[in-house]
Order: C-alpha cells, then sequence, then structure tokens
C-alpha cells in the first residue's frame, strides 16, 4: 500500500535543476562573465612631445620646436645722419644716373673693345670724372688764389688799406648774416663730420660682434632646421607608428568585436543560443514531469495487479464457497475483477531513456560554450591575423629606416657647411688689422675735421667781439681792440681757409671716389638685388660661368637654379627653407612620405580572413539526441487516458458484497457457507473501501498527470525544431556572410590605418612647406652684415663724412668773402674819409665830400686836402 502513496514525494532533484538553469541564465545576462570584454587599448596615444591621437585615431600634432634663439640685431641707429645720407646717396645718384651694366662693361673689358669701354666711360663715369676735375682744380686754384689774396692786402688793396668808406653803410649787417649763416652751415659740417668720425669708429668695435653673431645664427638656423626636419620625420613619424602598432595590436577589438556583433545581428545566434538554454529548461522540466509520470504509472500498475490479485482470491473464495453450496447458490461472479486493462498502459521507459540522454548532455552548458566560441571572434580574428599584423609592422619600421637614410643629407648639412669658423677667425684677423691702424686714420680724420672747428671757432670769435663790442655809430678811428680782435679772428678764419682747404679737398676727393662708388655701385644694386643678377646668380654670371654656386654649396649641386636673388626674396617673406632654399633637389618629399610604395597598406590588409566553417553553436550529437527527444515524446496520450478513465472494476465490490450478504441469509444460518459468504462480502467491502478506493485516486491523478503531461508537451516539438532550425540558420550564416563581413570590416580597418598614415603626410608636407625652417633669420643676417653693417654703418658713414666736409668746403668760398668784407667794419683804421650826404644850406642834395671846392682839383690834391683835414681833426681831438 506504501507504494501507491511514493509519487506524492517532492522531486528535490527536478528542482535543483531548475535551478541551476535559472542561475545559468542570469549569469549569461552579466557582462564579462561568459564573454570578454574587449576595449581598445590605450585609449588615447600620446607622447613626451605633445602629438595625441584619440580612440578615433584623429591625432593632434604637436608644435615644431622653437629651437635656439637667433642673436641677430637689425636694428639701426643712423645718429640723427639720415637726412645727410640720403642727401650723399642722392648726390651720387645725381651724378650717375645709370645703373652700370657689369656684364656689358666686363664683356667689353676682356674683349678690349676701345670704342664701346669709351662709351661705357661717358656714360658711367663722366659725372664722376667732372667731380674730381672740379676737386682738382679747387686743391690748386685755392692755395693759388690765397696767396694772391696775401699779396694784394699786402699791397693795401684788397682790404688791406686801413681806411673805410661810409662806415655806417647798411652793408655790415647782411655781411653780418652771411657770415653767421656760413658759421653755421660750417658748423654743421663740422658736427656731422665728427660724429661720422665717431660712427666709423664703434663700427669697426662692432664688425667683429655683428659678424661672429650672424655666423653663428648660421648655424643656429641650420641645427634648428634640421632639428625641425628630423622632429617631423623621426617624432611625428614614430609617433603615427606607435598609432598605427595600436591599432594594429587592437585588431580584435576593430575588426573582430564588429564583426561578432554584425554576425549576431544577422545571424540571430544570442537568440538562437538563448532559445536552446530556454529548450534545455523546458526539456528538464518535461523530462521530470514524464519521470514522474512513469513512476505514477508504474506504482499504479503494481497496485493495479495487488488489487486484481486479491480480488482473484476473493474470487476463488466465493467460487469454492458457491460450489459447496446447493443449486440454490447461484451467482454471476465473473464481473468481479478490475475494469481497466493495465496491460494496455503504454510502458514510457524508453522515452524517458530518450530524455536521459539529452538531459545528460547539458544543452545549456553546450550552448554556453558555442556563445563563449562565438563572443571569442575577436580574439580568432587577432590569432588568425598575427602573421599579417607582424609584417606591417616590421615594413613600418623598414620604413622609418628608409626616411632616416634619405633625410641623412639633410641632417649632415650642418657639417657640410661648418666652414664658419674659419671665416669668424678670418674676420678677427681683418678687424685686428683694421684696429691695429685704427687710431692713426681717426686722429688724421679728427685733426682735419678740426680744422674745420678752428675756421669756426675764429668765425665765432670774429663775429662775437665784433657785433658785441663795436657800435655802428663809432667812427672807424675809434673802434675798440676788441673789435679790431674779431676782425682779426676772421681774417685768421680766412688764412686757415686758404692754408688747409686743399688738403680737405684731397680728403673729400678720396673718400668720394671710395665711398660714393661703392654706395652707388655697389650698395644700390645690392638693395635691388640687380648686383646678384650680372655677378653669381646663374650660369649667365660674371663670376658663376658654369652654375649656380649657392646650389653647389647647399645642395651639391651646381645645375640647381638656386640663387641669392631667390633666397633673400623668399626669406624676407618668412618662407619655409624647403621652398627658399630648394631642398626639394636634395630630397624628393613626395618619395620620402609615400609610404605607399615600400608599405602596400591596402594589400597587406586585404589578407585578413577569417574561417568561421568550425564555429558550432550545438553539436551534431547534440542534435541527433534533441531528434530523439522528439521520438521520445511520442506517447499515446489519447490510449492512456481513456484506459485509465475507465472503472476500476467492472462491478461495485460493495453491491457485490451486498448480494452476497442477501445470498448468505437465504441459506440455514450459522451454516459454512453462510459464514464464508459473509466473510468474502465483508472482504469485498474492505477491499472496496480501501485498495479500489486507491487505485480509483491514482487513475484520476495519473490521467490528470497524463493531461498535463500532454498539454505541455504539445508545443515542445515546434519549439525543438525552431531551436534547431535557428540554430542550422545562424552557423549557415556564420559561415557563409562571416568571411564578407570579415572583408568589409578589414577595409574599414584599412582605411583607419590609412588615415592615420595620411595624416602624417598631410601634416609632415604642410610642415616642411610652410613650417620648417623659416628663413626670416638668414634675411636678417643679410641686413644685419650688407644692408646695416657694410653700406649703412660703414658706406653711408664714409659718404656722410665727404658730404658734410665738401659742403664745408664749398662754403669756404663765400665765408673767406664775408668774412674779409665784414672785418673791415669791426677793425680800427688808421685814417678816415669824411661822407657827409644831405641838404646844402642851398635846399640841394650834398654827394659829394665836406669841401665842395675840391671838385675842381686834381686827383692827388683832393687826397692830400682830405687827409690834411683828417689830420687835423685827429690832432684837434688829441689835444682836446
Amino acid at each position: 500500500m506504501a507504494s501507491l502513496y511514493r509519487q506524492k514525494e517532492p522531486s528535490y532533484l527536478g528542482h535543483i535543476q531548475v535551478l541551476y538553469v535559472y542561475v545559468l541564465l542570469c549569469l549569461l545576462n552579466i557582462p564579462g562573465v561568459y564573454s570578454k570584454t574587449y576595449v581598445l587599448t590605450p585609449q588615447v596615444v600620446n607622447d613626451t612631445h605633445g602629438n595625441q591621437a584619440d580612440q578615433d585615431s584623429k591625432i593632434t600634432w604637436a608644435k615644431l620646436p622653437v629651437g635656439d634663439p637667433y642673436l641677430t640685431d637689425t636694428s639701426y641707429n643712423d645718429n640723427g645722419l639720415q637726412g645727410l645720407f640720403d642727401m650723399a646717396r642722392g648726390f651720387t645718384s645725381v651724378i650717375q644716373p645709370k645703373d652700370i651694366n657689369y656684364k656689358e662693361a666686363y664683356n667689353a673689358f676682356q674683349k678690349f673693345e676701345l670704342s664701346k669701354i669709351q662709351s661705357l666711360l661717358l656714360d658711367y663715369q663722366i659725372g664722376w670724372a667732372i667731380c674730381f676735375v672740379i676737386g682738382f682744380l679747387f686743391c690748386l686754384i685755392m692755395p693759388f688764389v690765397g696767396c694772391c689774396f696775401c699779396c694784394c692786402r699786402l699791397c693795401g688793396n684788397c682790404g688791406g688799406r686801413m681806411i673805410q668808406k661810409n662806415p655806417k653803410s647798411p652793408k655790415r649787417h647782411v655781411f653780418s648774416v652771411a657770415v653767421f649763416v656760413c658759421l653755421s652751415i660750417l658748423l654743421s659740417g663740422a658736427i656731422c663730420s665728427y660724429v661720422n668720425n665717431g660712427r666709423f669708429l664703434s663700427t669697426l668695435d662692432e664688425v667683429n660682434s655683428r659678424v661672429n653673431t650672424s655666423l653663428g645664427d648660421i648655424n643656429r638656423f641650420l641645427n634648428n632646421t634640421v632639428n625641425q626636419i628630423k622632429f617631423v620625420a623621426e617624432k611625428d613619424f614614430g609617433f603615427t607608428k606607435e598609432v598605427i602598432k595600436r591599432d594594429l595590436d587592437n585588431i580584435d577589438v576593430l575588426v573582430g568585436v564588429p564583426v561578432r556583433q554584425q554576425l549576431d545581428e544577422s545571424s540571430n545566434i544570442s537568440k538562437a543560443i538563448d532559445g536552446i538554454i530556454g529548450l534545455d529548461s523546458d526539456i528538464n522540466k518535461l523530462s521530470e514531469k514524464v519521470v514522474a509520470t512513469n513512476k505514477s504509472l508504474n506504482n499504479l500498475k503494481d497496485a493495479s495487479l495487488a488489487l486484481a490479485k486479491v480480488l482473484q482470491e476473493e474470487t476463488n473464495k466465493i467460487n469454492k464457497t458457491l460450489t459447496t453450496c446447493s443449486t440454490a447458490c447461484t451467482l454471476d461472479i465473473s464481473e468481479l475483477k478490475i475494469d481497466f486493462n493495465f496491460d494496455r498502459l503504454d510502458d514510457i521507459t524508453s522515452n524517458i531513456e530518450s530524455m536521459s540522454n539529452v538531459k545528460s548532455q547539458n544543452i545549456t552548458a553546450l550552448a554556453l560554450e558555442g556563445k563563449k566560441e562565438f563572443d571569442q571572434i575577436p580574439d580568432r580574428v587577432k590569432n588568425e591575423t598575427n602573421s599579417i599584423v607582424n609584417d606591417i609592422k616590421d615594413k613600418l619600421d623598414d620604413f622609418d629606416k628608409e626616411i632616416k637614410n634619405k633625410l641623412k643629407q639633410v641632417t649632415d648639412l650642418p657639417q657640410k657647411t661648418s666652414g664658419t669658423a674659419g671665416v669668424e677667425q678670418d674676420v678677427q684677423d681683418l678687424t685686428d688689422i683694421v684696429l691695429k691702424y685704427d687710431n692713426y686714420v681717426s686722429n688724421s680724420l679728427l685733426g682735419l675735421t678740426s680744422i674745420v672747428f678752428l675756421v669756426v671757432l675764429l668765425m665765432i670769435l670774429g663775429l662775437g667781439c665784433g657785433c658785441l663790442f663795436s657800435k655802428a655809430d663809432n667812427e672807424p678811428t675809434h673802434r675798440s681792440s676788441a673789435s679790431t680782435w674779431g676782425a682779426r679772428f676772421l681774417l685768421a678764419a680766412v688764412g686757415f681757409m686758404f692754408i688747409f682747404s686743399w688738403l680737405l679737398m684731397i680728403l673729400v676727393m678720396l673718400m668720394f671716389i671710395v665711398g660714393g662708388q661703392l654706395e652707388r655701385n655697389v650698395c644700390q644694386p645690392i638693395r635691388d638685388r640687380s648686383l646678384f643678377n650680372q655677378f653669381l646668380d646663374g650660369p649667365n654670371g660674371i663670376i658663376t660661368k658654369n652654375g649656380y654656386p649657392l646650389g653647389e654649396l647647399l645642395l651639391q649641386n651646381k645645375s640647381i637654379d638656386l640663387t641669392f636673388d631667390g633666397i633673400l626674396r623668399d626669406c624676407s617673406q618668412n618662407k619655409a627653407a624647403y621652398s627658399a632654399v630648394k631642398l626639394g633637389s636634395l630630397f624628393n618629399l613626395n618619395e620620402i612620405t609615400d609610404y605607399k610604395k615600400e608599405i602596400n597598406l591596402t594589400a597587406q590588409i586585404a589578407k585578413i580572413q577569417t574561417d568561421f566553417s568550425d564555429v558550432k553553436i550545438l553539436t551534431n550529437d547534440t542534435r541527433k539526441q534533441l531528434k530523439d527527444f522528439l521520438n521520445g515524446l511520442n506517447i499515446n496520450f489519447s490510449s492512456l487516458i481513456s484506459e485509465l478513465e475507465k472503472n476500476t472494476t467492472k462491478v461495485s465490490l460493495t453491491s457485490f458484497a451486498m448480494k452476497l450478504y442477501n445470498l448468505s441469509s437465504s441459506l440455514p444460518p450459522l451454516t459454512n457457507v453462510s459464514r464464508d459468504l459473509n466473510a468474502s462480502a465483508g472482504n469485498l467491502i474492505y477491499i472496496e473501501d480501501n485498495q479500489v478506493k486507491a487505485v480509483a485516486i491514482a487513475q484520476k491523478a495519473l490521467a490528470t498527470s497524463i493531461r498535463e503531461l500532454e498539454s505541455e508537451s504539445a508545443n515542445i516539438p515546434k519549439t525543438v525544431k525552431e531551436t534547431i532550425q535557428k540554430v542550422e540558420t545562424a552557423e549557415s550564416k556564420l559561415k557563409q556572410n562571416g568571411p564578407g563581413l570579415v572583408k568589409t570590416e578589414a577595409q574599414n580597418y584599412g582605411k583607419r590605418i590609412i588615415n592615420s598614415a595620411d595624416q602624417f603626410v598631410t601634416k609632415a608636407n604642410s610642415s616642411i612647406q610652410n613650417d620648417v625652417g623659416k628663413c626670416k633669420p638668414i634675411s636678417d643676417i643679410w641686413e644685419s652684415l650688407v644692408d646695416i653693417l657694410l653700406c649703412s654703418q660703414i658706406i653711408d658713414t664714409i659718404n656722410g663724412f665727404w658730404f658734410s666736409l665738401g659742403m664745408c668746403l664749398f662754403f669756404f668760398i663765400p665765408s673767406i668773402i664775408f668774412n674779409v668784407k665784414l672785418s673791415k667794419y669791426f677793425r680800427r683804421m688808421d685814417e678816415e674819409e669824411v661822407y657827409e650826404g644831405g641838404n646844402n644850406d642851398k635846399g640841394e642834395y650834398n654827394d659829394g665830400y665836406q669841401d665842395t671846392e675840391m671838385s675842381h682839383m686834381s686827383q692827388n690834391d683832393r687826397q692830400s686836402s682830405v687827409y690834411t683835414s683828417l689830420s687835423h681833426r685827429g690832432n684837434k681831438v688829441g689835444q682836446s
């Protein structure tokens, strides 16, 4: 009887398995438990120079290194003499309005074409010759005129006689103003000459430091330019290489993850795996229910056999009792048996075995294993492309070495042009020689300049004494000694002008020829760059007939048209050295940055392939067992239910027992037959109340369980078939679409890699062509050495000196005249000519001498009479 109630025991094993499935389902949805997390590492790439690349490989470039600062000073102080220099420059342009055609002159002198040479001299040097002749005549005439002037005055002429006509004439004021103007001009010229002399001395002291600084800046410029090129070629490309290697090392993230995601979306692999896991849960539940049903069915069979046995025993007893009775004991006992045929209850043990086989496979674990294999597609991509990635890395390293080799000519440029030390020493030696004789030259110029200052000083003293100590109403014979000394100072100035003017003119002529010619025919052509075109730039130059010297010096190729004019023009605009110095002739920038010739990234990345043919979500054995499981569900539920719905017994045992009681009551009491019939009737009632009732309840419960099993298993075949179909479809699409998706993502990946390389190419081209080695320092060096040092500080100083001194010499002539004229009004006269003008007693204007009768006298008589009169007056004044 206990076996009838075993089906009511809880199935702890089934609940635990369901719990396991639930936990696995929960864990499956937790990221990082069964699927590896793939993250771009590192997401941001940096270097110590400031370059940075984000997770999309978009590079933010660092600024180029500035390098060592340049020391060349382009400031210029003209000491307020720029107007003087402009006048000197204008004067040279007036006497030579045309620029010299050096090529034409060189060819004429080389071929000794006299007519051509004569024509060139007339065109270019006639003005200089005229000025030289004028200066030469000045040197001859001025001493001669001075000598004649002295002799003339000794003879009492040329203002030498100590008598003055009309001392109150307004000419005195005119001459004073004229002398003051000449004095001012001479003082200005003397000051300018003195300042120019000082400028020349300071320039000589500055030559060495300025040249050394400029030559040092040349080396600094070359070093800075090379360092910037190295920065672009080595640092920037090295950083680009690191970015590309970062992407190559993360090919699982950049290719595998997108492939896996698209495969999941197109193949519904996750849904297929989730369906397998859900199916596993359903299989487990259904399997447990089938096992429980089978157990209940077996228990029912056992109980039915026991009931059948008991009924058979009671039937035998009753049949035996009835055989001992008379013919009156008639009773049909053929219906005293079980109504349903438990032999017709199908055995589902084989079905349970099929389900157990599937259940033992742990489909969830297999599905999770398949999901794990699918999740590891990025690892598969990385592993299968490892050789390709390493090959690309090797080619990147080779290309890096190739760039360094190609740039070696540029990086070695400072060593090839390191001869500035020798130039510095040569300049130092030359400067030392010049400074050795500098004091002699300086003192000589200062001495000659001092002559002008002496003249100016004498004129200042003369004009001052004469104007301050002489009054217009004083009699010429009564002028003060101070006034007389003023006249003497003026005449002394005249004497010094005559004595030293020729010497000063010789100095002016020499400096004029040297400084003027250098200014007009060297500095001006240098400033307008025409001198380069005629001498140095190109194979048609006078000096450079066999190519371009700068091309040979800087680029080791004299056929490259690298010109001074072009370099200075471009450098004044602060262009990059690549375009200004034509470094493209030394190395082809496109060849250096054209990585595609050395590294065919497109072809390399096109080799990326991944085989997904061996990726299995479910094994073939598991699929076969799932199909066997479907066969295990082939249970005749209707037959079982129809059999279980029958009555437990054909007749009610209680009713049959009542028949036995009735039969027993019709027999004599207390007989054996009566007692046996009553005992059998009691047994039947007991069986009815216990065994039959229990079997009936088990029948009903089993029928209900089978109906539920039928209901729950109704959708299982469809689910299993759909799940198998999903798995097969997913695997099929994985095999079909996988290679294409890998190829597509590989192309996108290749674009990313190529974009990183193209970013470097764009940056390198832009930097080298526009930013690397901006050559304004070269223009500053040229301006410092040539425009400022040579032309402005040396040649302009020489020109300023001769122009200011020449201006003084020019104004010596009016100064001599006006000094002589004005001295007459400052000196004390020995005699006085009386001149009285005005109306006489008759109302007539008398324009003669006081004694009108003298007009009828002879010249000698008049002079004797006047002298006598003046002497008489003088005696009277002396007596008074």
